[in-house]
């Protein structure tokens, strides 16, 4: 299942290169996003303080941007087809996190947990409990929880790392 999953994001996936030259292109857009992204998952959002706080649940979070309100800003901004691509799997990113680190003070890792429904479930008939994204110093990593039997494997193996 998680090679399956592997498989569809690189086959969908940019390169770094292409992802830079949208974010020097379009520096506005990448505020713009990031302010979305605030706004899901940061409750201070409202008083403009960005300083970094406790992980957060996007349901405490600000009110976040309609869906289409979103995509027609996006339209309107980004001057090339693959800026657009870009941006909107960056604002498609935003509407799936759940709950974030990010906002937390002396992380080593950022960790994203994602809405599980990111995944598509004509490709992928078993919708799994929990899917997380962490990003540490040189790892990535995607895990795919698909209930306890997942948890206590995944902890085991990490225990004898």
């Amino acid at each position: 299942m998680l090679s399956r999953i592997r498989a569809s994001l690189k086959a969908n996936a940019f390169n770094e290169g292409t992802i830079l030259d949208a974010i020097y292109r379009n520096p506005a857009v990448v505020r713009w996003l990031y302010d979305d992204f605030a706004r899901r998952n940061m409750p201070a959002f409202q008083q403009r303080s960005r300083t970094r706080m406790q992980s957060v649940d996007y349901k405490s979070a600000g009110e976040a941007i309609a869906d289409d309100v979103g995509m027609a800003y996006l339209r309107r901004h980004c001057s090339a087809g693959t800026d657009l691509a870009v941006f909107t799997s960056f604002y498609e990113f935003n509407q799936h996190v759940i709950k974030t680190n990010f906002y937390k003070p002396g992380i080593t890792a950022l960790s994203f947990r994602l809405d599980p429904a990111v995944i598509s479930s004509a490709e992928y008939p078993d919708r799994p409990y929990g899917l997380f994204y962490v990003v540490g110093s040189g790892t990535r990593l995607l895990i795919a929880i698909f209930g306890w039997l997942d948890v206590c494997l995944m902890l085991l193996q990490l225990a004898f790392i």
